[in-house]
């Protein structure tokens, strides 16, 4: 289970309504406050349209990082490069 999906405090940084974003990624007002109050989660394809419409990582929407733009991978590989 996902603890900490982002998708409600992203969509309200960029002043968006859940019918906004919800006519950008092509599904319901509904299915937006049910992916927000993890009802339901977005597939694979629907995750990817959201990574991209707010341009951040997928470890970030889900709460696996605080930081937007870089995955934990990412990072590892970094701290590796430099020993």
């Amino acid at each position: 289970m996902i603890e900490k999906f982002r998708l409600k405090e992203l969509r309200i940084e960029r002043k968006l309504s859940q019918n906004c974003l919800a006519k950008y990624l092509n599904v319901s007002q509904s299915t937006i406050f049910k992916w927000e109050n993890q009802y339901l989660l977005p597939n694979i394809d629907q995750t990817i349209a959201i990574i991209k419409f707010f341009n951040v990582t997928i470890d970030y929407l889900v709460g696996f990082s605080d930081d937007k733009h870089k995955t934990r991978l990412a990072k590892r590989q970094i701290k590796h490069a430099k020993k």
